[in-house]
Formats: structure tokens, C-alpha cells, sequence
């Protein structure tokens, strides 16, 4: 067999077929795929830079505009991330809050009177507290403006886009992820708020995106020296960052926990203190 086609054969040194054996095909090929879903999102952001821009100029101009990114779980964490690096950018003011927590008790984080940028994330946008959290909001606050972002254009959240205050950011195909842990949701999701709400304009993102994709397909050439750490034998692991990349963090925990099925004790550094038994005891 020809090297070329025995790497196609192969994910991360691991034959196609040994990946099925052990239900681990669809999370390996989605960790790879990200390369393209990224160059295909650096494309997206570019066409669709002006109608995002018109979107936004109006709730953007409001003095006392409060953005609130919400999602649930993994999605909530894309809205974690993108807060905290949005907010210490741009000084404006911006919050993650969970839909669960908006449903649930919105009058405890929003003023009514205040206007309200709601961006809402979800990969399938399928959840009933998604768009439960839009209508809440919707119905307590005086002016809100709705931006959805979301990998299902057939999903819940994306047809619940109507009227002149809302607007749908649909992920490039492939970005659904039908594995357990979500990837190249969480990713795209993250990079294309990034750039609405980071850059001076959505196409700014681009080019950075597209050098994102060239840094981490190098990085990913070197499986064989990251195979050798995630082979070593560990029981706990603690995720250490600050500001976005704590929520980063913590999203990575997650999915160290999703993937093991528990096996391996991750959490970020918040958690660590009073989650891990202290070494030696």
C-alpha cells in the first residue's frame, strides 16, 4: 500500500476500521474535520460581513446596551469564552448567562428598562429552553434584539428568526457534530462570535481564522508526540487559565469527562481545590 493511502486509512495513527471497533470513528473524524469547518467559516463570515454589520449597528448604538450570550452546557461555555475576551476588548459590558438561568429566574440578572443584545448559541438548536430563554427575555425586557447563532438551519432556534430584531448565523454544513462531544460546534461557534464581536468588522476574522486552521493542522501532524502524553496513565487533570481561556477550561474538562465516560476526574482550576482529594492523603 502506497504511504499516501495508508495515512488516508488511518486517524491519528489509529486504522479507520479499529476507530468503528471501538465507537470512536465519528468524534476522530470530526476532530479533524475542523480544518476545513474553519476555512468554510472564514468564507461565511466574509459574505455575510455586511448583513451582520447592518444587523447589529442599531443595538450596538444603544447607550446602556447590555449583550447577554446564552446556551446551555457546551454552548454555554462558547458564550463564556467569547464574553470574556468581547468585554475586555471592546469595554463593553457582556455577560454569559446559561438559558436554564434566564427561564428560570431572569429578573435576577436583567433590567427590564436596560436594552438587551440576546445572542443565543445551540448546535442543534433544538433544546425547549433556547428558545423558552428568547421568549422570556423577550417578554420582560423593554428592547431586545435577538442574534442566534446555530450549526441546524432546520433546528427550533433558527426558525424562531423572524422580524427586523432578529437575525441567524448558521454554521457551515458539517459543523452538526453527531458525536457525543461536541467539537466542531463549540469551535466554529466560538470563532464566529469572536470575530462579530471582537474584530472591527466580521470579514476582519477571516484571514485570522484561516491562519487558526494552517497553525492547528500543524499542530495536529504532531499526533504521534500528543498520543504519547494522552497515553500515559492519569487519573485526574486540571485545566489552569485565566480570563476567556477559563471558560476554555472548562469546557475542556467536559469533554475529557464525556470522552472517558467519567473514567478521568477533569476539572478547570476553580473546581480543582474542592473537587480533588488532596495528593499524599
Amino acid at each position: 500500500m502506497q504511504p499516501e493511502r495508508a495515512e488516508r486509512q488511518q486517524i491519528f495513527g489509529i486504522d479507520r476500521e479499529e476507530l468503528k471497533r471501538r465507537r470512536g470513528i465519528v468524534t476522530a473524524t470530526e476532530i479533524t474535520g475542523q480544518l476545513a469547518l474553519w476555512r468554510a467559516l472564514a468564507d461565511l463570515l466574509e459574505t455575510q460581513s455586511s448583513t451582520l454589520q447592518d444587523f447589529l449597528q442599531v443595538p450596538l448604538a444603544q447607550k446602556d446596551l447590555l449583550v447577554v450570550f446564552t446556551g446551555a452546557g457546551t454552548s454555554a461555555f462558547a458564550g463564556g469564552v467569547v464574553a470574556a475576551e468581547a468585554m475586555s476588548s471592546t469595554g463593553r459590558e457582556m455577560r454569559r448567562i446559561a438559558n436554564t438561568d434566564l427561564v428560570e429566574g431572569w429578573s435576577r440578572h436583567l433590567d427590564p428598562s436596560r436594552p438587551v443584545l440576546l445572542v443565543s448559541f445551540g448546535r442543534s438548536g433544538d433544546s425547549p429552553e433556547s428558545v423558552a430563554a428568547m421568549e422570556v427575555v423577550e417578554k420582560n425586557c423593554r428592547h431586545v434584539w435577538h442574534l442566534v447563532v446555530t450549526c441546524n438551519p432546520q433546528g427550533a432556534l433558527a426558525r424562531s428568526v423572524t422580524g427586523e430584531r432578529r437575525h441567524a448565523l448558521v454554521m457551515p454544513e458539517g459543523s452538526c457534530d453527531q458525536g457525543f462531544a461536541m467539537t466542531g460546534s463549540f469551535t466554529s461557534m466560538t470563532l464566529a462570535a469572536l470575530a462579530i464581536f471582537v474584530c472591527p468588522t466580521p470579514s476582519a476574522g477571516a484571514p485570522i481564522i484561516r491562519r487558526m486552521a494552517a497553525d492547528a493542522e500543524r499542530m495536529l501532524s504532531s499526533w504521534p508526540v500528543i498520543g504519547e502524553l494522552a497515553g500515559l496513565h492519569h487519573d485526574r487533570v486540571v485545566y489552569l487559565g485565566s480570563g476567556a481561556m477559563l471558560e476554555a477550561c472548562a469546557e475542556c474538562a467536559l469533554k475529557l469527562l464525556e470522552l472517558t465516560d467519567g473514567e478521568v476526574l477533569a476539572v478547570d482550576h476553580r473546581r480543582a481545590r474542592r473537587s480533588l482529594p488532596a495528593v499524599g492523603r
